[in-house]
């Protein structure tokens, strides 16, 4: 029996074994961690995986446990479990990126430097564990805002804009020394100059060191007290276009520099007046779990199914090569926001959103009677509405309406 392995197959990770299983592949499961983490508590395997291993640091004997089951691949479900599938990959020696990049891929400041060494535009950045030296490169640049974050975290985890040395200060020691949302230490910490622009998201699978742009995002963003970022909106944007131009060809150099030569990766940019800028790349599927019916509505396809094909039917992707894909209708995922603390009573505005036009369908992270918290991190949202349409007018006026119902306290009422 064919089998692969999946390190941490949590967020859209879980989304995989499904489609791995539907070309026969019996599905190992490896967890990087030896306690789950917070962050992945929500997403408890439903998949019947054929094994089940925890990784306690001892690679060799983690080795030995996969190695009767002559795995033909090994990739990452989430962030957290690249580098242990990099590793896992270079000792089975089975397909996989260039290993020497492998911290590259995971690191934030060696990930700009291996992009800068290509003659690739990036952003000014420093790491240190010394406040003192950041402050030192702040008053050497001149430049606020400053961005302070974690190295190897996801999401908006500890990420921070700062407009004074005392906000550095506060930003640097709430990051410093602490675990990250991924389970990680911050040894150190991350500053880069402010990014103007729009964000995008640029979703890919590579096949022999050839990249296919599977789809792209535009991301809209809010700033919370001058400080935290949250999601507003996502729109699924066409293939070809102006801004597609400039994103394409600058995240297929990107990812070649990374070494990412097969399977999918998440990438997030800027598009300042001066072009395209990296934010980050994840050598993994894109994450937050969005509902996989409704990418497949949109699409014909989701990141999930286009990365088993890659690695099962790779012709498939051939295929795909050098085609813009297609959009079906237009798709929005607009993130809900929590103005308040407390305990939630009901949903008076639930109905409404549902008789929407372009509603398609809702995701809830919080039950009656749970507690919700104003939003102020990426991993706050209280839930997800997706609208979608082939008037992307209607999708617009359909946003509006959910703001102005959040807004009057109407999405959710909080004791």
């Amino acid at each position: 029996m064919k089998s692969c392995v999946i390190v941490d197959a949590y967020s859209s990770g879980s989304q995989l074994p499904y489609h791995f299983d539907k070309y026969g592949y019996k599905v190992i499961h490896v967890r990087s961690t030896m306690d789950e983490l917070d962050v992945n508590a929500s997403h408890i395997h439903k998949y019947q995986f054929e094994e089940s291993f925890i990784y306690d640091g001892d690679l060799e004997k983690l080795i030995l446990k996969l190695k009767p089951y002559h795995p033909e691949f090994v990739l990452p479900g989430a962030e957290e479990g690249v580098e242990l599938s990099d590793l896992l990959s270079y000792h089975l020696d089975l397909i996989r990126n260039v290993e020497v990049l492998s911290k590259s891929r995971r690191d934030k400041f060696l990930m700009t430097e291996a992009v800068k060494s290509q003659g690739i535009k990036t952003v000014d950045h420093f790491k240190t564990n010394q406040y003192s030296e950041i402050l030192k490169w702040i008053r050497n640049i001149n430049k606020w805002p400053i961005v302070i974050k974690p190295i190897n975290s996801a999401s908006s985890d500890g990420v921070r804009f700062c407009n004074s040395e005392e906000e550095v200060y506060l930003a640097f020691h709430n990051i410093y020394n602490k675990t990250n949302i991924l389970g990680f230490k911050n040894d150190e910490v991350l500053a880069q100059t402010y990014l103007e622009g729009t964000q995008y998201i640029i979703n890919a699978i590579s096949l022999n060191g050839q990249h296919y742009i599977s789809d792209i995002w535009q991301e809209s963003m809010i700033l919370i007290d001058g400080k935290y970022t949250i999601y507003d909106k996502s729109e699924l944007l066409e293939s070809e276009g102006v801004v597609q131009d400039q994103l394409i060809p600058y995240v297929k150099h990107v990812l070649t520099a990374l070494g990412i030569v097969h399977g999918p990766s998440h990438t997030e940019v800027m598009l300042t007046k001066e072009g395209p800028v990296l934010i980050e790349t994840g050598a993994r599927i894109m994450g937050m779990a969005y509902k996989e019916d409704i990418m497949m509505s949109a699409l014909n396809y989701s990141h999930a199914s286009l990365t088993a094909d890659c690695y099962v039917k790779p012709e498939k992707i051939k295929s795909l090569m050098d085609k813009p894909y297609k959009l079906n209708h237009f798709l929005t995922i607009v993130n809900l926001i929590s103005n308040e603390n407390g305990t939630i009573h009901s949903y008076p505005g639930l109905n409404d959103i549902k008789n929407l036009p372009s509603f398609t369908d809702i995701e809830m992270k919080k039950k009656i009677g749970e507690h919700i918290s104003i939003t102020k991190e990426a991993i706050d949202h209280p839930g997800f509405i997706y609208l979608t349409s082939a008037n992307s007018k209607q999708i617009e006026e359909d946003y509006y309406k959910i703001r102005n119902l959040e807004s009057n306290h109407s999405v959710f009422s909080i004791t």
